[in-house]
């Protein structure tokens, strides 16, 4: 635990109980102008930072880059005799997850430097920027203009967190990065864009299972408001506000991005009414681990970081609706013969559970990631058995069960290759007749040994309002990581059709495909009020 310790010599803590009290415990000093550190500020390795002050007391959000930042963190302190000290905790707009302290004096009024630091922080000095334009002050935080544009996010996966770690998109036009560990959250929120209306941190702490936020605007956006919001968990993906001060306009949040490396399935609706249905395992395919799409001549492809395969599977169903909320189990048994007809004794195992979002498809795919051992030889031959039993999660009742053996060849890939795989494609009303439409995909560079460089990636959106095209691209793709991506537009109907992603990069190779490009088609989900 960290202490700062305030002019008036109180120590105290940065837990989750002392994120209220301690307001109360420095209303009494005298209040400090808060324009003598709020503003922005440039700092040595190349980050930005958005300060704010109130009082004596410090907020900041920093970022390495606007738009896919390698870090970005959220900072609460108190000013000190010459300088500030401060308690930081990265959040999930950039690829780390450290927190710690800092302690920086004041050289000049435009001038800080770090005398300590803790949790590996890089930064060792801070200029002041040009003088803050156009910040106004009133009762509201949300965007009052709702203007097309897009947007995008990224951010590499895997951690030990809380269960609301992770990216998580609101009504009110915003995404906000929570950090989650034990009891305490913390978050940074903005709706960016062309421009960034508007943009806070939030330190909390959940209690009797509400999420309890102070949050305060830092000067990226255009407000500097503050108040607390109380968000009550409806799911692990999906959060409603209970109560907001201070002109707080979110009152729905919705899981973007889960913490697993690898994509799942995710219902962003769970309070749906089951249809009872027939269900049959359709096939089994192999994904090549970038595409989402199986490989030729049923090859199971291997890559060479993460060492994993990821298995395919399509369940249909003969009813007219689809059966929404029921639970999957899935059992599946890779059995392996050499080459030579000769048994091994490899036997790869995988089950589990997965519940079946509300789709307006005739089927839906799961995707079962597997990690293969390092002792398979590529050219082997695998026999997949796979089993399904579909069980209402109400009455807990089996509907019905396939299974299948599917013959697949094990082959290894190596080298620098770009993969593209598909998430989920969503849509939100906006009101005045208008929507969001969301598409989220993930981009990656699993099997190579250098960094991809200049990714573009293109997006046609054949809507039925009509056709649009949009792109971003990103700098560079490091090796053996995965990153998740949301584009997002507006459109005057509520939407349906598809969006066709495409990837290239520059220095990315061909192998068992025709082109370097990466194409898959995403599904539309829903995201509907929540019931009363």
């Amino acid at each position: 635990m960290n202490t700062v310790k305030s002019n008036l010599n109180i120590s105290w803590h940065l837990d989750a109980r002392a994120l209220f009290i301690i307001f109360v415990i420095l209303s009494a000093e005298p209040a400090l102008a808060d324009d003598t550190y709020t503003g922005i500020w440039n700092c040595d390795e190349g980050g930005i930072f958005y300060v704010r002050q109130i009082g004596h007391i410090i907020y900041w959000y920093g970022e390495s880059s606007p738009q896919y930042p390698a870090w970005s963190n959220i900072a609460m302190g108190t000013t000190t005799d010459n300088g500030i000290s401060l308690n930081w905790w990265d959040v999930p707009k950039g690829n780390n997850l450290y927190k710690g302290t800092l302690e920086l004096e004041r050289r000049s009024a435009d001038e800080l430097v770090a005398k300590s630091q803790t949790g590996g922080f890089g930064g060792k000095r801070w200029t002041r920027a040009p003088p803050l334009r156009g910040v106004r002050r009133s009762e509201e935080s949300g965007s009052s203009g709702l203007d097309p544009y897009s947007d995008y996010a990224a951010r590499s996966y895997g951690s030990d967190f809380g269960k609301y770690t992770g990216v998580w998109y609101c009504d009110d036009g915003g995404f906000y990065y929570i950090r989650n560990e034990d009891r305490v959250v913390h978050w940074y929120g903005e709706r960016s864009g062309q421009d960034t209306a508007w943009s806070n941190i939030g330190l909390g702490n959940i209690e009797d299972g509400i999420i309890v936020m102070q949050w305060y605007d830092v000067p990226k956006g255009k407000n500097l408001y503050k108040g607390i919001v109380k968000l009550k968990p409806i799911s692990d993906d999906e959060l409603i506000a209970i109560s907001e001060t201070g002109g707080f306009g979110g009152k729905r949040w919705l899981r973007l991005m889960p913490t697993d490396i690898l994509p799942q399935e995710n219902a962003l609706n769970r309070s749906l009414d089951t249809a009872k249905s027939d269900y049959a395992i359709e096939s089994i395919r192999i994904d090549d681990g970038r595409t989402g799409k199986a490989l030729q001549d049923g090859l199971l492809y291997c890559p060479g970081y993460p060492n994993a395969v990821n298995l395919l599977v399509d369940v249909k169903w003969n009813e007219v609706e689809p059966p929404w909320g029921v639970q999957c189990s899935y059992d599946f048994d890779i059995r392996g013969q050499s080459s030579k007809d000769m048994p091994r004794t490899t036997q790869l195992y995988k089950a589990g559970t997965l519940e079946i979002p509300e789709t307006n498809i005739d089927g839906i795919s799961l995707i079962i990631p597997i990690k293969v051992p390092g002792n398979l030889t590529p050219g082997d031959f695998y026999t997949i058995i796979a089993t399904l039993d579909t069980t209402d999660r109400d009455c807990d009742s089996k509907w019905a069960n396939d299974r299948i053996e599917v013959p697949m060849k094990l082959v290894r890939m190596s080298g620098n290759d770009l993969a593209l795989r598909e998430y989920i494609l969503a849509y939100q009303k906006i009101g005045d007749g208008r929507y969001y439409a969301i598409a989220q995909f993930y981009l990656g560079n699993p099997s190579g040994t250098e960094t991809l460089r200049d990714v573009k990636v293109d997006f046609k959106w054949d809507l039925n309002g009509g056709t649009r095209d949009t792109s971003i691209t990103i700098d560079k793709l490091p090796p053996k990581q995965w990153k998740h991506y949301y584009n997002m537009i507006i459109v005057n109907s509520e939407p349906y059709g598809k969006v066709t992603v495409t990837a290239d990069a520059k220095n990315s190779i061909k192998e068992l495909r025709e082109d370097n490009n990466q194409e898959t088609q995403l599904h539309w989900i829903n995201i509907r009020e929540p019931k009363q």
